[in-house]
């Protein structure tokens, strides 16, 4: 298979619920590829002669790799969520269809990938996103039924919707804070590139919200930040860290 443009990372998930990972690639010019674990493609046809797109979404230019995760409620398999720059947020079951029959989310435009978590415990995920307008990249949650929603948690809901100024944002990550620990927090961080003063940024802000379990003490994390100057030597609109990784690295 030889692409006709650009394309996103490919990236792994059990789309069709079968137990074995499917290949999903978001080509820069609106097409959506799919391929199984053995290599072969997979279209609507089943002719492995043609090389036709799983999912076809005209004008689309794609903001990231896409997400796996259960926007959908009882049906199989995982479901893919894909940002187009512009501002659409789509969801696609492992049959391709629109998991609401239209797009997911329409706003302002998009500056990364999604991201999906479970911020109720429900077993159904929310999609984080990140908006940019007017040099602000902004953070906030959209539901399953598409509506555009921010944690409301007495301890940390100050901190959203979560809003830098800046213009570029590498994939959000999630971290944990206190891990093991009753009184720690799952939430979002945010990197990002602000051309204007020619500096990147990391943000963390809790997200999950309270599950009814008291916390023990005071919460370790309120949110923070830290920023550093970029290099003068390249463009700032080109020294986009890397995605944020989360880990214990001093045990």
């Amino acid at each position: 298979w030889t692409a006709s443009g650009e394309s996103q990372p490919a990236t792994t998930g059990d789309i069709d619920g079968d137990g074995d990972l499917e290949i999903v690639v978001l080509a820069d010019t609106g097409l959506v590829y799919v391929f199984n674990g053995e290599g072969g493609y997979v279209d609507f046809d089943g002719n492995p002669s043609t090389v036709d797109p799983f999912i076809s979404v005209p004008g689309a230019v794609w903001a990231g790799p896409p997400a796996f995760g259960n926007v959908d409620d009882g049906a199989p398999g995982v479901e893919i969520v894909a940002a187009a720059a512009d501002g659409r947020l789509f969801a696609w079951t492992g049959q391709g269809d629109l998991v609401t029959g239209d797009v997911l989310y329409q706003g302002r435009p998009l500056a990364t990938s999604p991201l999906l978590i479970d911020l109720n415990d429900s077993g159904v995920d929310f999609v984080a996103i990140v908006e940019s307008a007017n040099d602000t990249l902004t953070v906030g949650f959209v539901t399953p039924n598409g509506n555009w929603v921010v944690p409301t948690d007495d301890t940390f809901g100050p901190l959203w919707p979560l809003a830098v100024q800046g213009q570029f944002a590498a994939p959000l990550s999630l971290a944990r804070t206190e891990i093991g620990e009753p009184d720690g927090q799952t939430g979002v961080v945010l990197v990002s590139v602000d051309t204007l003063d020619a500096t990147a940024g990391v943000v963390f802000a809790p997200a999950i919200w309270s599950r009814g379990v008291a916390l023990v003490g005071e919460p370790v994390a309120q949110g923070w930040t830290a920023s550093w100057s970029l290099s003068g030597d390249v463009p700032p609109s080109e020294q986009l860290p890397s995605p944020p990784a989360a880990g214990d690295i001093d045990a």
